[in-house]
């Protein structure tokens, strides 16, 4: 399985994603491509994303592109509007999220584990 980094650009593939989030991980960036510290923590999730477990998926929302799909992020999920901002999604609702210099690699790491724990696989007969 090869994980890919997947753009949100309309409120109907968020609200896919959202109900994606009941049955696997989801870990949301909003991304300005204007600003600097969007950039640097954009590659702090690059970072992560290059060892992040295969079970949980990953969406990126530009929001110069798709305005309209980060505001509906922020009122859906109850959560306040930053940009960039980092949010991990489970059972359709914001678990975790946090914004500007605080999204970093080791940051990203320490809240999938803490809020997406594994699921053991079934063990066969």
């Amino acid at each position: 399985m090869n994980k890919v980094i997947t753009q949100l650009r309309t409120i109907e593939e968020l609200e896919t994603v959202m109900q994606k989030s009941h049955e696997k991980p989801i870990v949301l960036f909003k991304h300005s491509v204007t600003c600097p510290v969007s950039a640097n923590a954009f590659d702090e999730f690059h970072s992560y994303f290059k060892n992040a477990p295969e079970d949980i998926e990953h969406y990126v929302i530009t929001v110069q592109a798709a305005r309209p799909v980060s505001n509906k992020a922020a009122e859906k999920l109850n959560v306040r509007h930053e940009s960039p901002q980092v949010i991990l999604l489970k059972d359709g609702a914001a678990v975790w999220n946090d914004s500007h210099s605080y999204i970093t690699e080791v940051a990203l790491h320490r809240a999938t584990e803490e809020h997406f724990v594994a699921v053991p696989e079934l063990i066969r007969d």
